[in-house]
């Protein structure tokens, strides 16, 4: 009988730790799922009269909706809604990235299709004989890398080459010289493999000066071809 007391009294103090163990925390051998609760035997939390029993490590955070569960709804409202912030501050941050990058292509875009204009004027060579439309060699030089710079457009909207004398001479006269020359230039645009229908030609006369026609080199300015290219160039 002594030893079946003894028996007895071991494996009461033997169960005291499991015991404690489930009235402080549950099972010892396993962490709980939320350290700021005590649980029960079977695992759920455990409870008093006035609700859950907390632990020392319980903070507002680890409030659950079984225990507490007006504090535990605020609490996954104002996360719900912190993340809902964070969702529209990434969308608007990408809506921003997107328009950014939208206005730079358009930008490219618009630079890529800005009028290019070039001028052959009489002040860097002459460009044609006295009082003729034919072209000089080194003017025919020219408007062939001319032509060749305009091929290299990705598009090409249009070609338009504008004749301009000097005033010396009669204006009638000046305003068909002016025809002819840009006439001239615009066929040489032509036979160097440009298309035809892009190409229109036309004369100004002596009525658009860009420089002083009572000096030589004034005049060597206004003696000149204009030739405006509209088009999308290469990148």
């Amino acid at each position: 009988m002594k030893h079946s007391h003894r028996t007895r009294s071991s494996i009461a103090v033997a169960s005291l730790p499991m015991l404690l163990g489930v009235t402080l925390g549950g099972d010892l051998s396993a962490a709980p799922l939320n350290t700021g609760y005590n649980y029960d035997a079977r695992g759920g939390y455990m409870r008093f009269e006035d609700g859950c029993v907390k632990t020392e490590r319980w903070t507002p955070a680890l409030a659950v909706p079984e225990c507490d569960k007006a504090l535990a709804d605020r609490l996954r409202q104002e996360q719900e809604a912190r993340e809902r912030a964070e969702a529209e501050r990434l969308a608007e941050e990408a809506r921003r990235r997107a328009g950014e990058e939208e206005a730079r292509r358009r930008a490219e875009e618009a630079s890529r299709r800005q009028p290019k204009l070039i001028a052959l004027s009489a002040s860097s060579g002459a460009l044609f004989a006295k009082n003729s439309s034919q072209l000089t060699p080194e003017a025919r030089q020219s408007v062939v890398e001319i032509a060749d710079k305009i091929r290299s457009y990705q598009e090409l909207d249009s070609v338009t080459v504008t004749g301009h004398t000097d005033s010396t001479g009669d204006a009638s006269y000046n305003q068909w010289l002016s025809e002819q020359r840009a006439n001239r230039v615009r066929e040489l645009l032509v036979l160097s493999g440009l298309s035809t229908h892009k190409i229109t030609s036309s004369g100004r006369g002596e009525t658009q000066p860009v420089a002083d026609n009572r000096t030589r080199e004034g005049r060597a300015k206004n003696r000149r071809v204009e030739i405006e290219i509209r088009g999308k160039r290469e990148q």
